[in-house]
């Protein structure tokens, strides 16, 4: 992990029992990769990928932002565990 931020997040997801992968390659339509901070795959479901977002203010917070890959709608991307 690179941040104290992120160790939160991963400390938050394992206590859920939420499985996730740290910094998983993801390919984009046009062939180039990303490296989000965190993906959580769901049997049969889209994933859900989360970036911490780094705070410029100063003030100390943590953000799980989901983001939704190309072809996939927002009404399809479910928030909740990874068990089915």
């Amino acid at each position: 992990m690179r941040s104290k931020s992120e160790v939160i997040v991963a400390n938050a997801l394992r206590s859920l029992g939420i499985d996730y992968s740290y910094e998983e390659l993801l390919r984009m339509p046009d062939g180039s990769g990303r490296e989000p901070d965190f993906t959580i795959r769901r049997s049969g479901q889209p994933p859900i990928y989360g970036d911490v977002v780094k705070n410029l203010s100063g003030k100390p917070w943590g953000r799980l932002s989901a983001s939704v890959p190309a072809g996939t709608s927002r009404a399809s991307r479910a928030t909740g565990s990874s068990r089915p």
